[in-house]
C-alpha cells in the first residue's frame, strides 16, 4: 500500500530522514563517539530524524557529507 502524505512538508521531511538514514548506515558507533552519546542514542536520533545542524557538522567526515548533499538536505 502506498504511503500517503498530508502535506508536501511531511513528504519532504520523510525524504530527508530516509537520506540521512542511508548515509549513516553502518556508522552508528562512530557517530555516537563524535556526538558524545551512546550508540543506541545515536541510532534513535538517526531513526527518528532528531539530527541538528551541529550534529551534521560533527559527522560530516563520517557520513561523507559534501556541499551537494547538504544543499539537497536543506532544500536549496
Amino acid at each position: 500500500m502506498p504511503k500517503v502524505y498530508l502535506t508536501k512538508e511531511d513528504k519532504r521531511e520523510q525524504e530527508i530522514n530516509t537520506e540521512l538514514q542511508r548515509m549513516a548506515a553502518g556508522h552508528h558507533k562512530e557517530l555516537a563517539e563524535v556526538w558524545g552519546i551512546s550508540q543506541p542514542g545515536a541510532s534513535y536520533r538517526i531513526r527518528h530524524g532528531n539530527i541538528t545542524l551541529l550534529d551534521l557538522y560533527k559527522a560530516r567526515e563520517i557520513i561523507s557529507l559534501d556541499l551537494r548533499k547538504l544543499h539537497y538536505l536543506i532544500g536549496e
